[in-house]
């Protein structure tokens, strides 16, 4: 913008201000150019401050408002004010922070209060806001704001607005102008010295200026944030050594735990062993005496029968014998059956008196026996709870064993990852201090260097003001000279005079920068890596400076306008505001998607047709539309450069059909990495019912319809041209957005793939009535990137944050994002998903990670990232 904003006013090609994504203007150039009043007005052209660019280079803060210094108080001594200061400032800048709340703060110091009536803010960029409204509500908000431009604003400053607009386009609001019309106002303005050029006259060096306070104030700010930083640093290394002091004494504990609960669990095991094998023995014991009495108690009853039947069959004897005799003796038969009757009355008394003994005998055995047989069965009962009593208890233990087993693996895999943690923190702690000792070792030596330098600085300053003399008696003999040549006389002696002068002039030049050189190869010995030690460097490359500048010839009468640019587009590295300028980095085709719908459900992205015609790779052969979904990387080494069709009878699940639902062969897009291709940067396809060649602008095709027997359909591409050089820009990511969706066919696209091509739901397998998924948001600028990634698990609902685990059962789960604005910070730059059933280690070739399912209890589901280098 600044470069077209120049040209713009002087008519020159100045495209080598600066339009690339680093600082171009390095040193302070002027532009001279005539007003059709006649007029010469000269636009300077500063650098600005946090002037980084994308290696790591660029001049301190410190060098520069030296380098601006210098340039005015060169200006002051040439009694050269200024009509007036542009301070140009991108509209549509993403973010407002710090950085422009410090060039504030040092712009208005080095200007002073009354120049500020000269001072013109123009907001450029005015095309490429959203709408007009919005641009107005920026300029309004950093208007009324103290630590943006409200001090301009108290201070009379005026403010302009700029944009690239056609004629037809350009607002008639008076507040927009042309940048000559800017120029031309401003010179109707007094031209005034500002507070630094004041300040420098006054004697003082750079350093001990207000502009320079403020810088050096905002360095002390930045030291104490360090140290603020450090001591936070040690409260969370002791927050993490006492957590580990509380683990530990928790796992001695769950231990002792355990070991008591396996020492009680075999102690009831072998008391239920004991109890059940005597249990066994009194049984059986009780079984042999119980069929021992049954068997006694069967013998008396047949005793019993048989001495009845004894007596039965002895009386049948003599029954049969008292018939025999009383056949053989009449007369006796009274007698005898009167003997018989009384002897058979007293067998059959002695016979019931046994049968009353043993059935009293009987009874009383049975007795005993139904009496044993009730305390059996309750001592078989009393066994029985028992033993279901003990088989709870140790169902019971088993339940608490597996309980404490699983806290015991939560503990050692959360103590696990707190040593991780304080391993890390250690060693960073460790690099810090390393640091703090080289910087304070090196500062010993600059402060030691840097005295010599200034020596040497001043003793190069007198020999340049001296150099300035020589100069300018030389500039008053080439003034004689001049009009000596008007009169035609003495030309060839005035000409040797002056040649001899210059010859001397160069002379000196030379010893000076001789001199120069050495004291600069002294600097290098002497540190190579310290920052401060840099800055002496420059301060030498000044004094060099200010000699080239000595030796040119300076106009005089001529108007300054200097030209402070504070509105990049883009920033590389962090802070790199001033001058830096856009370009378009080549975007690559990283890998093509092939993606299948039924129905009417389409997702937008997909390659489109070049005449307008159908861009499913389907059309007229039936089964489902199939589409084409681009994926883009800034990264030359992902990018691919060749694509081909493969024709296979084999499904290959690791691939979506071409034509799918279309009868075999299974047709699949195969792309490849070749090193001997330039890289593909854009693909198209081109649908036509004739053989086509490759379209103008296009370096390559191939027909995706092949053996199809039907119309063609060219995939097109386009590769890198083979004469751009690209330098790798560094993708950051900005953020990582939690989205829930409450069906699949709701799910938008661009989320962060599981790396096996596995499920992305962080809630997969859970439940709730939602799926996750995370959305990387991407940027190319250093200080808007994360530097960090962490989980936190909450009892309490957090309104600021996407519940990771919504709408499924236990904790609220949050995604904490981290952002370090210091300039040494590391910087994610890229992450993944990490699905697996076990616990898995950290990926080759990636820095870190953490488990987004830590406590759930299922499987693994890790989110890994990739830090800068």
């Amino acid at each position: 913008m600044l470069y077209k904003f120049i040209n713009a006013i002087t008519g020159q090609n100045t495209s080598d201000i600066g339009h690339g994504l680093d600082s171009q203007t390095s040193t302070i150039n002027e532009y001279d150019f005539q007003l059709p009043n006649g007029l010469v007005v000269t636009l300077a052209d500063t650098p600005g401050f946090n002037d980084y660019t994308s290696d790591g280079g660029g001049k301190s803060d410190l060098v520069i408002l030296k380098e601006i210094g210098e340039f005015l108080k060169k200006k002051y001594d040439e009694k050269r004010k200024f009509s007036g200061i542009l301070y140009l400032h991108n509209i549509c800048e993403p973010k407002i922070g710090s950085s422009l709340q410090r060039q504030m703060a040092m712009f208005k110091k080095l200007c002073g209060d009354d120049p500020l009536k000269n001072v013109v803010v123009v907001t450029t960029f005015w095309d490429g806001t959203e709408s007009l409204e919005g641009g107005i509500q920026t300029e309004t908000e950093l208007k009324t704001k103290d630590k943006f431009f409200k001090g301009l604003v108290e201070g009379g400053s005026k403010f302009i607005r700029h944009g690239l607009y056609s004629q037809d386009e350009q607002p008639e609001d008076p507040e927009f102008q042309q940048p000559l019309s800017i120029v031309i106002d401003l010179l109707s303005l007094d031209p005034v010295f500002v507070e630094m050029q004041k300040e420098l006259a006054q004697g003082k060096a750079v350093e001990e200026t207000s502009a320079a306070a403020e810088l050096y104030r905002e360095l002390q700010e930045l030291k104490r944030q360090h140290k603020r930083d450090v001591s936070e640093l040690n409260t969370k290394i002791e927050d993490i050594k006492l957590a580990n002091a509380r683990d530990r004494e928790l796992r001695e504990t769950l231990e002792e735990k355990q070991r008591n609960l396996t020492a009680e669990m075999a102690q009831n095991n072998s008391d239920l062993r004991n109890a059940m094998v005597t249990w066994k023995k009194q049984i059986e014991t009780d079984a042999k005496r119980h069929s021992l009495e049954l068997e006694a108690i069967r013998r008396n009853e047949f005793k019993g029968d048989l001495d009845l039947l004894k007596i039965m069959h002895e009386k049948e004897i003599m029954e049969c014998r008292f018939q025999i005799r009383s056949l053989m003796d009449g007369d006796s038969t009274a007698d005898y059956r009167r003997d018989h009757l009384e002897k058979t009355t007293e067998d059959l008394k002695a016979v019931v008196c046994s049968l009353s003994l043993a059935l009293e005998k009987s009874r009383e055995t049975h007795e005993k026996e139904v009496v044993e047989r009730l305390q059996f069965m309750g001592e078989f009962k009393k066994l029985r709870a028992s033993a279901e009593r003990w088989a709870d208890e140790e169902k019971r233990l088993s339940r608490g064993w597996e309980e404490a087993r699983s806290a015991l693996e939560r503990v050692k895999s959360e103590l696990t990852c707190a040593l991780s943690k304080h391993e890390q923190v250690t060693a960073e702690l460790k690099d810090s201090q390393k640091t703090v000792v080289m910087v304070n070792s090196q500062l010993k030596d600059v402060h030691a260097t840097k005295e010599k330098l200034l020596e040497d600085l001043e003793e190069a300053r007198s020999k340049v003001t001296q150099l300035n003399k020589e100069l300018a008696a030389s500039r008053k003999s080439q003034e004689g000279l001049a009009s000596k040549l008007s009169g035609q006389s003495h030309v060839d002696v005035e000409l040797e005079n002056v040649t001899s002068e210059l010859a001397s002039c160069k002379r000196q030049n030379v010893q000076m920068e001789s001199q120069l050189s050495k004291t600069k190869s002294e600097l290098a010995a002497a540190s190579s890596n310290s920052s401060l030690l840099q800055k002496a460097e420059s301060d030498l490359a000044l004094a060099k400076a200010d000699l080239l500048v000595a030796r040119k010839q300076l106009s005089q009468g001529k108007h300054i306008l200097p030209l402070l640019d504070a509105s990049p587009n883009l920033k590389l590295p962090v802070n790199s505001v001033p001058l830096s300028f856009p370009i378009q980095p080549y975007r690559f085709i990283k890998n093509v998607v092939v993606k299948s719908f039924t129905g009417t459900a389409l997702e937008d992205g997909y390659v489109t047709e070049m005449g307008g015609h159908s861009a499913n790779i389907n059309n007229g052969f039936g089964g489902e539309a199939v589409y084409l979904y681009p994926r883009y990387t800034f990264d030359n080494r992902e990018a691919i450069s060749k694509f081909s069709l493969r024709l296979q009878d084999e499904s290959d699940k690791s691939k979506t059909d071409l034509a799918k639902g279309c009868p075999k062969p299974f047709r699949y897009l195969d792309s490849d990495r070749n090193p001997n291709f330039a890289n593909i940067t854009a693909i198209s396809l081109l649908r036509s019912s004739s053989s086509q060649s490759v379209p103008e602008g296009w370096d390559g095709m191939f027909d995706l319809n092949k053996s199809r027997g039907s119309e063609f359909l060219y995939l097109v591409w386009r590769r890198m041209p083979t004469s751009v050089t690209t330098i790798l820009p560094h993708r950051f990511v900005k953020d990582i957005v939690v989205e829930f969706f409450s069906t699949k066919e709701a799910v938008k696209p661009g989320y962060l793939e599981e790396k096996s091509n596995l499920s992305s739901d962080i809630n997969e397998g859970f439940g709730g009535d939602y799926r996750v998924y995370l959305y990387p948001k991407y940027t190319l600028l250093y200080d808007e990137a994360i530097s960090g990634l962490s989980l936190i698990l909450k009892d309490n609902r957090d309104s600021s944050k996407t519940d990771l685990a919504i709408g499924a059962p236990g904790k609220f789960r949050y995604l904490d994002i981290e952002r370090d604005s210091d300039i040494d910070a590391t910087k994610i730059c890229n992450v993944m998903l990490l699905r697996s059933k076990q616990r898995a280690g950290l990926p080759e070739g990636w820095d870190g990670m953490f488990d987004l399912n830590r406590s759930r209890g299922t499987e693994f589901l890790y989110l890994v990232w990739k830090e800068s280098p």
